[in-house]
């Protein structure tokens, strides 16, 4: 969706079969590919309608005016209908996450999470340098059921934040509350906030960050309000 101009003068919510559409002066909301923007959580539609009417009259839009209605269209049309693709995809990051990287740092954090995947029975190889891990076949086949495990509305949400943070493993960490979006983000912006203090103020590098933690609370949000049912 390119930018537009508003045209719409209402904007409601309806329900048919269990389901719940914002409607744009009586018109269900379709997505690029046409398909209806219809949920089974009525607070993430009553979100996405208060996107639109957010609005003002005759303004020019772009999905990034549109954060929630972007991210559910994406589920609609490219996580749900595919879910096997997306976990292959999800995959191809996890196998080589950039925390088996990172054990030499002494990071709380870090600590936190391969706790609790030695909870789950996951012990993945780390090491010091900077050549590629080569796990082992027990291993992909743990992760790969860990990535199996997650909802198809997970699924959604770690296709926007596992690119974002450069992690699967703090992705999936961080939807089930093992850290909060804050924590995740002191790994991922570390380099950068390393930068900013031997150098100073950086406008590229403050923007960096502050679209990413734009990009997580914007896909956590959806996460929360699309398991209000």
């Amino acid at each position: 969706m390119s930018n537009r101009k508003r045209f719409w003068k209402n904007v409601t919510v309806g329900e048919e079969n269990g389901l719940f559409s914002p409607h744009l002066d009586d018109r269900p909301l379709r997505l690029p590919q046409g398909t209806v923007l219809a949920v089974a959580s009525k607070p993430l539609a009553e979100a996405v309608a208060k996107e639109w009417e957010n609005i003002a009259a005759d303004a020019v839009f772009s999905p990034e005016d549109l954060p929630l209605t972007r991210i559910t269209g994406t589920f609609l049309e490219r996580v749900k209908p595919h879910l096997g693709m997306m976990r292959e995809e999800l995959f191809k990051y996890g196998i080589d996450d950039e925390l088996y990287y990172r054990a030499d740092e002494h990071n709380p954090v870090l600590e936190k999470i391969f706790s609790w995947m030695a909870g789950l029975g996951l012990y993945p190889k780390v090491t010091h340098s900077f050549m590629p891990v080569e796990q082992s076949e027990e291993y992909r086949k743990q992760l790969k059921e860990l990535i199996t495990q997650q909802a198809p509305v997970e699924l959604a949400v770690l296709g926007v934040i596992t690119p974002v943070l450069g992690s699967l493993l703090l992705g999936v960490a961080l939807i089930h509350h093992i850290i909060t979006s804050e924590e995740a983000l002191s790994v991922t912006n570390s380099d950068e906030q390393k930068q900013l203090l031997t150098w100073g103020y950086d406008s590229d590098l403050e923007r960096t960050i502050k679209t990413r933690q734009q990009d997580i609370d914007e896909a956590i949000l959806f996460l929360k309000l699309a398991k209000e049912i």
